[in-house]
């Protein structure tokens, strides 16, 4: 076969992807040390940036690590949640039966 064309053929483009890998644990263990090196070497308190992420940290391991607190706090909740049924059940039936009501419903039609 013959080749006809002008000049040269360009080159493919190379493909420069990196992998990354995602390591949970080794993430975890980077970020407690980082606070201990940071609190023992410089300790900053109007250091708010630092504050606010240890505040996050500190509740992302509370609620994820310990199912005994979240259990706690989901019955706790239930709990409220019932209370506040039963209440407003008991307001409304307050309301349905009072003469108020009815009263109400007779002036308005008028």
């Amino acid at each position: 076969m013959l080749k006809f064309g002008i000049g040269r053929r360009p080159k493919p483009k190379g493909f420069d992807y990196i992998p990354r890998f995602y390591d949970p644990v080794k993430e975890d263990l980077e970020k407690r040390i980082s606070k201990y090196k940071n609190n023992s070497s410089d300790h900053n308190p109007t250091d708010v940036e630092a504050l606010k992420e240890r505040i996050k940290y500190g509740m992302h391991n509370k609620m994820h690590y310990d199912p005994a607190l979240k259990k706690k706090e989901t019955k706790a909740s239930n709990i409220r949640l019932v209370y506040i049924i039963f209440v407003l059940s008991l307001i409304t039936y307050a309301i349905l039966q009072s003469d108020k009501l009815a009263y109400i419903i007779q002036v308005l039609k008028k």
